[in-house]
């Protein structure tokens, strides 16, 4: 996990109070909403987001969400 991502789901979690099935289910919109709310941690570019997809599929078997 980048540390971009460390930060933002720790911030989810911790900040928010989300579980980390709820992080991860948050929708761009959802999360930049969220981000906007506390004026805290910039939500992942377009570039950022289309990689980090790339790298984790959904459905992939290995995540537990198929």
């Amino acid at each position: 996990m980048s540390p971009h991502w460390q930060g933002w789901f720790a911030m989810g979690v911790v900040t928010f109070g989300l579980s980390p099935d709820d992080f991860w289910r948050l929708s761009v919109l959802e999360w930049r909403a969220l981000c906007a709310s506390q004026g805290g941690a910039k939500p992942p570019d377009r570039q950022t987001l289309t990689a980090l997809m790339a790298q984790h599929p959904d459905g992939d078997e290995n995540d537990g969400h198929v």
